[in-house]
Order: structure tokens, then sequence, then C-alpha cells
């Protein structure tokens, strides 16, 4: 510093930083233009993502259309009308992408016509079945329009500058191939297996060429080892090529007199399971490609983060130099007790600021500091006598005021109300007296803390949880993180940090108005082999603090609202209280806010990890899908990245939906293994309703307040989570996975149509939900009378009959249905008995009425396939 006090050598340092400054500031502009430039562009990764979605649809619209070539049936001619017109939408969608970005419009938008051209000439010879199917699929599908995405994703890997995205690009275009020549394979054989014709010269010549291209592409064109090992880890080359060996070498024996052994079904198993590992591999590229392009725009972040670090640095050494010009040193000397005894009076900010006065030697700054700090002192302790006797007066007068309403009320619900008001303000003393003896205990450094092993995933979830009822009555977004990745035990004082976390939680919910959000994250910073260091964080949306306000927010009784209607009142003592323990832990409370934009507290603590911790263990799912509907507020989707962390830990798949393309796979085959349902915004009935009654299992996630309102539903919903939602219940809803893994074990059916009578409507739906998984045609009767006129009309292969209908009941429904077939000859139809009275004496009556058998309600899956298999076994789907 005395260096520059020279005045040639500070100017010629101040003009230097300068000129450095402006440097700096200029790339620093420059590269966050570069940066915005790169992130509203459009990624590689998207761009496949719509290609992948226009192909997939494509692939129904040929499978139908070959369907129907060899059926000549009606109603896959509608099949394929269907699947015509998703393609035609999947292709409309891809060209309202492209437009929204000029880098690909101009090289791609003009191949979007010369699909539809080609496609139109294709449906046109399937419409008028005026050609081959080998010229329709071949030469119409494949050849010209195929190709066409072919030559897009060839053009689109040739301007990608990226090295290691062009790879990627390179074997994606590879495996689309591939998965276009067992698409043709598919094709071809399905249409001889449909018709039983036999195959020609030419069509056994283009199979062979097919079966001669079916090999996994090489990876010469990949320079990331796990990658290729990941590729290898799907399916190795011979287990591919053996998918359909056996198969090819059955069909083409019998090629020649078009009796084949091989059936359609057969096949069609023995191709999914091949098209399975193709997919596979280009999910494995796209992920790829996804993640190189936000590692591009990561690297474009880090060099605007690292231009302007160097330019804030110039700043500031630029305003240090400034200040040198005005600043006097004057020496000035203090004794070291003198020092001391003001570390022992002042706080940590007042403490910093007598040291900087005494450096400046400024005498007269010195006492005017002094005279303050003592006004101060005063007007705290005067404050917190104050606070304190009105934080004490407010539940006292409750407690007497209702005592006295009490003793006049002979009301019994205006007693009980009454009684609970004083139970609350005990309470509330209560927590007051207890918090001014943790505070006296604190300043008299009588605070002793404990060291015990605990589990912070339970302790903490059930401290957080007892504020989650507080939290829906005023409809605040109440939501908890906990790192899964945590010991299962770590040693510490779990009742204090509890505590903290406890007062934190209350602070934010007191000062969050509703329809705002609150923030629990607790996470793992580093872990040793002995220790775990853990950071707390409890956020809010609430009314924030001013700068001023932060400089006493842990005094207590600090106000945070000094209005005269003091709508939110003052923090208590808990923040004080926090933020001593969290000193004496080793830690230190810090806080960040602004007014109106809500509030941080956080901490970081160093935990010992005991011999007995262990890695928290959950069960793998990795073979299950998790599809997850989340809320939308004023047209945008928010997920719950708490979930999808919880989700992801147990190796789950996740999938995301948005309302119209979750409701447009209501009927589909490939829905997710279980679906998440966050009933925020949905609370209208209409909204909730119609999401429910997919053939999943479904969670729904909502709050105690609407608890009644899914009463309604209890049947469409197999689990409901009240938040917030934390790892333990998140767990729990997984797990209720297995009954639908057993379930799918179930064999199937077809062929069989059965007759249900059932007069109550939820029911209804969910013995229809439950037949239909199984592959049977119901129909539906409301009472015994509409079952016997039905029996009348037509014939059944069973008849599932409720005891109690109105108008005729199961019972007599019975008897008359076993006269109809007596006197008209009839064969007999087993007749079920449906009851939730299955006791031994019920049983018998329902046989000796003449029903075959019974089912107690709620149906039982096992026990229905069971009875299912004893009367149709020779129906069951292979």
């Amino acid at each position: 510093m005395k260096a520059l006090k020279n005045k040639t050598i500070l100017n010629i340092t101040t003009i230097f930083i300068i000129m450095l400054l402006g440097v700096t500031s200029y790339l620093s502009y420059i590269s966050y233009q570069k940066y915005n430039i790169e992130k509203n562009s459009i990624k590689v990764s998207s761009f496949i993502y719509e290609i992948e979605f226009v192909l997939s649809e494509l692939e129904q619209e040929r499978v139908s259309s070959v369907e129907y070539l060899a059926m000549h049936k009606d109603t896959n001619f509608q099949k394929v009308k269907k699947s015509r017109l998703t393609v035609d939408r999947s292709l409309e969608r891809l060209e309202v992408f492209l437009k929204g970005y000029s880098r690909y419009n101009v090289s791609f938008g003009k191949y979007i016509n010369s699909i539809k051209d080609e496609l139109k000439f294709a449906r046109e010879d399937i419409n008028n079945r005026s050609k081959k199917y080998e010229s329709i699929f071949f030469n119409a599908y494949h050849t010209k329009v195929f190709s066409i995405f072919s030559e897009i994703l060839n053009n689109l890997s040739m301007l990608e500058k990226s090295k290691n995205i062009r790879g990627y690009l390179s074997m994606y275009e590879k495996y689309t191939v591939l998965r276009e020549n067992s698409l043709l394979e598919h094709i071809g054989i399905s249409f001889a297996l449909m018709t039983s014709e036999k195959m020609s010269d030419l069509d056994i010549s283009l199979w062979k060429q097919l079966s001669s291209k079916d090999t996994l592409p090489r990876f010469n064109r990949l320079s990331d080892q796990d990658v290729i090992l990941t590729l290898k880890g799907i399916v190795l080359e011979d287990e591919y090529s053996n998918i359909l060996a056996k198969d090819r070498e059955m069909i083409l024996y019998e090629a020649k007199i078009g009796d084949y052994s091989i059936s359609q079904i057969g096949w069609q198993n023995h191709i999914n399971k091949k098209m399975d590992f193709i997919v596979q591999s280009q999910v494995l590229m796209h992920n790829k490609i996804e993640e190189n392009d936000e590692w591009n725009l990561m690297q474009s972040m880090a060099i605007v983060f690292a231009f302007a670090i160097v330019t804030l640095l110039l700043l500031y050494m630029f305003f240090k130099l400034t200040s040198i010009y005005f600043r006097k040193y004057k020496n000035s000397s203090i004794s070291q007790e003198t020092l001391k005894d003001i570390a022992l009076v002042f706080n940590d900010d007042q403490q910093k600021e007598i040291t900087r006065l005494i450096k400046d030697g400024k005498v007269d700054h010195i006492y005017k500091f002094l005279i303050k700090a003592i006004k101060d002192a005063n007007q705290t302790k005067d404050l917190f006598l104050a606070s304190m006797s009105h934080e004490v007066r407010t539940p006292l007068n409750g407690i007497v005021g209702f005592t006295s309403l009490l003793k006049e009320s002979d009301n019994k619900e205006e007693q009980a109300e009454f009684i609970s008001v004083i139970e609350k303000s005990s309470i509330n003393l209560l927590n007051i007296v207890n918090d001014i003896l943790d505070l006296s205990k604190v300043k008299a450094q009588k605070i002793e803390l404990e060291s015990i092993e605990f589990d912070p995933i339970s302790t903490f979830e059930a401290a957080v949880e007892s504020y989650a009822a507080k939290a829906a009555e005023e409809n605040i977004d109440f939501n908890i993180f906990l790192d899964p990745t945590l010991p299962t035990l770590l040693m510490g004082d779990p009742t204090k940090m509890s505590q903290i976390i406890v007062n934190l939680v209350s602070n934010a919910v007191k000062f969050t108005p509703k329809n705002g959000e609150v923030n629990v994250n607790i996470e793992k910073v580093l872990e040793k082999p002995n220790e775990v260091e853990v950071k707390f964080e409890v956020s809010d949306t609430g009314i924030g603090i001013t700068k001023e306000q932060r400089k006493n927010i842990f005094e207590a009784f600090t106000q945070a609202d000094v209005s005269t209607s003091r709508k939110y009142g003052g923090t208590g003592l808990g923040l004080s209280i926090s933020g001593k323990f969290v000193d004496l832990m080793g830690g230190k409370l810090s806080i960040w806010s602004e007014k109106d934009q809500g509030t941080i507290f956080y901490f970081t603590l160093t935990l010992i990890k005991p011999e007995s911790a262990k890695e928290r263990e959950v069960e793998n799912m990795s073979n299950l899908t998790v599809g997850v509907l989340d809320p939308h507020y004023k047209g945008e989707y928010h997920a719950n990245k708490n979930l999808d962390t919880y989700i992801r830990y147990t190796g789950a798949k996740i999938v995301h939906y948005k309302d119209e393309t979750l409701l447009a796979m209501k009927d589909s085959a490939n829905l997710p293994d279980i679906l998440f349902i966050d009933h925020s915004f949905r609370y209208r009935r209409d909204e909730i309703q119609k999401f429910l009654g997919f053939k999943t299992k479904t969670v729904v996630i909502s709050t105690g307040e609407q608890k009644e309102t899914l009463k309604l539903y209890k049947s469409q919903i197999d689990k409901v989570i009240y938040k917030p939602v934390n790892l333990t219940k998140t767990l729990r809803a997984l797990s209720s996975k297995e009954d639908k893994q057993e379930s799918e074990k179930l064999v199937t059916f077809e062929g069989i149509h059965v007759l249900v009578a059932e007069d109550n409507r939820i029911n209804q739906k969910l013995i229809l939900n439950v037949l239909n998984r199984l592959g049977i045609e119901v129909s539906m009767a409301n009472n015994g009378q509409e079952a016997l006129d039905m029996r009348k009309e037509y014939d059944y292969d069973m008849i599932f009959m409720d005891i109690q209908m109105p108008i005729m009941g199961g019972m007599e429904s019975t008897g008359n249905i076993l006269s109809f077939e007596r006197a008209n000859k009839k064969e007999h139809i087993p007749i079920m008995a449906l009851t939730a009275n299955a006791v031994a004496g019920n049983r018998e009556e329902y046989i000796g009425a003449g029903m075959d058998g019974f089912l107690s309600k709620p149906l039982e899956l096992d026990k229905l396939n069971a009875l299912l298999q004893e009367y149709f076994s020779d129906k069951i789907v292979e």
C-alpha cells in the first residue's frame, strides 16, 4: 500500500486497470450475446425427437396398411385411416417445429412437402389395391418416403460442428436404417403369414437381401468407450442374430407351399424383441446427443462467468484504488485489553465497525459510535421486554377471555370451540416460555449438546411433517427435499437440529402469504470416511426482509412488519435461538432476502459418521416406468424436482406428461407402470376425474385439505400422497407396484363374452376395467331384470351376478334364467355370484339357488383368473 501512495504509480496502475476493465467488459458482453443465441437456438436432440415421433407413427400406418391388404376388412381400413390421421398431425407438428427455427427450416423445410406428396401416392395405391404389396411398401413407403428421412439425418450429421454429436448422429442414423430394414422384413413376412400365400422367388430374394443387412452397426464413429460398452451391453451380436434365426429358417422352408407353422403372434413377439434392442440403442444415442447439447451450453455459460468474474475483480480493484485518493491515514493506538472488552460487549457487526474506525483513527467517530451503541443496547433491552410482554399477553388474553366465556356457556358446541382456543393458546404460551428459557441458557452458555446416533431421513421428515397441515390451511405449496444419499446414521443432537428446522419452517410459513411457497432442502455436500458435511436450507416466497431488517434478524422479537396493523407480527425468539444453536454446532446461520422477493435461511454442519452407518439401500426399480402428470399454472407445467430425484434414486425411468398427452394415451398399451398425478390446480371435480381410470396404478399427490374431495374417487386411486412429498412416502407409493406386476403375470383370454349384472356405477367401472385387462368382452346390466332380458336375447360365455339389486335381485334373476334355459332347451351358461358377503352360509345359499360359483367383492385378480382358466382353458392367449 505504501507504493500505491506514490501518485505516479497510482495513476499508471489506475489507467491500466481501466483499460483492462474496458476489454473484459466488452468480452463479457460478446460472450453473453453468444450464450443467449445458443440458448435460444434449437437443439439437435429436439429435432431428432420430432423426426423419431413421425417415423414411429409412420411405422404404425405401414403395419395397419399391410393388415388391411392381407385381411380386406372394413375394421382394418378404419384402423388405417386413424393411423394416417396421426401421421399427418405429426408431420404438421414437425413442419411447425421447423418454421420456428430458421437454421433448420432453410435446410430441411423443403423435405416436408415431398414426404406428403409421396405418402399421398402410396395411400392411393393401398386404397385401390392396385399394386402388389411389395411395390407399395418397398418402393413407395421405403424408397420414396423413408429415404427422405434418411437424407435429413445424413445432412443433419454433416451440418453439425461438434465431432461428438456427429458421431452419435451417425450411429443414430445407422440404427434408424436397421430399424427400417427390420420393419420391411416384418411387413413382408406378416403379409405372407396372414394370407398363407406362397412366396415367389422375387419375395424370397427381397427377403434374403433384407436379412443380409440385419447386422448391428460398427462403432468406428464413436470415441467414448463407455458408450460402446453400454451399446454392447444392450444386446450382443450373436444374441441379436439368433432372435429370428429359427423363424426365418422355418418360414423359408415352408415358403413354397404357403402352409406356415409359425404364427403371426409368435413372429410379432420376436420382431418386437428385436425392435426393443434397436430402440434402446436409439434412445442411448439421443440421450448422448442431448447431453452434448447441454454441455456446449454450459461451456458458453462458463466463458460468460469467467469474463464476468474477471470484470468484477477489476472493478473492485478500481474502486479500491479510487478510495485511496480520498483516504487519510492517521495513527491511533488502543490497548489490547480494551479490544478484548469490546469483543465481549459488542456483536459481530459492531466489532467489525469499531475495528474499522480504530484503524482509520477517527476518534470523534469512535465516540459517536460508542454513544450510539449504548443507546441501542438500552433500546434493545426495552424493546425485548416490551415485545416479550406483548407476546406473553397475547395467549394469556385468549386463555382468560375464553375461560370467562366457557363459564357462561351451556352450549356443548360452543364449549368445545372455547376449549380448543384455550388449548391452542396454552400451547403457544408454553412455547414462548420454553423459548425464553432456551435463550437464557444460551446467553448463560449453559446449553449442552448431545452426540447420539440418529437416522437423518426419518428424523427430519418427522420434524417438517408437523407443518404440513398449517401450510395446507394457508394454501402454501410446502416442499421438502432430503438427500437420499445421506447415510443411514449420523452422530449429533437430532432434537436441537429438528428444533432449528422447525423454527425456520415456522417462520417461513408465518411470513408467506396464501398461494406462496415454502421449501426445505437438506443435502449432502461432502462425505468423508468419518464425517459428512450437510447443508440445511429453508426458503420461502414471503414478504422478504429489507437490508436494514437483516442486520437485526437474529435478535429476539425482531419485527418483520413495523406497520400498526402488524399483519405478520414479529419473528419471536425462534430465529435468535436457532442462530445460537447453529453456532454451538460449529456452523453459521445465514440469510438471503430481498423485500417482497422471499427469504432463504441456510447453514452447513459437519456431522460425524459412525462405523455402523451404511449406504441407504432401496429396492431396485430399474424395470419400472413411472409417469408424472405435473401441475400446470398459467399455461406452464412445473415439475416436482424432489419427486424426480426420489424416483431416479430407485433406478426407475421417469416420463413427464402434459394433460393432452396423457389423455390421448388412456386406452394405450404403453402406459407407465405407475402414474403420479399432482392434484395442484386440479381441485375442481371435473379437472381431476378425467385423469383417473387409467389401466395402471394411480398415485395422487394432494393436501390434507382436499382429503374429502378425493374420497369420491377412492375406487380409481390406488394411493394418495399428502404433501410435502418426501423420500419415505415416495418409496411407499412405488412399492404398490408389486400388485401391478403380479397382475401383469396373469394370463389373458380371447373370444370370451360375459354378462355382468351390477347396479353400482363405481363397481361397474371397476369390474369392466378388470375384465377388459384380461381380454374379455363385457356387456353390462343394471339390475336382475335387465340381465334376464339380455340372456333371453343373446348367448354369453359366463354371467357374473350381483346379489342385491333394484327391480329384481340376483337370486331371483338366476332362478328365472335357469327356468328359461330349461324351457327352451338352451345350453346352460355358468352363473357366478358377485357378493361382499362371502361367508359359509351365504355360499351354500348361492350354490343351492343354481349358481355355479361365487367371487367376493372387490374382485381379486388371481382368483378371477383361476376361475376363468378353469372354465376357458381353450381360450387362453399363449
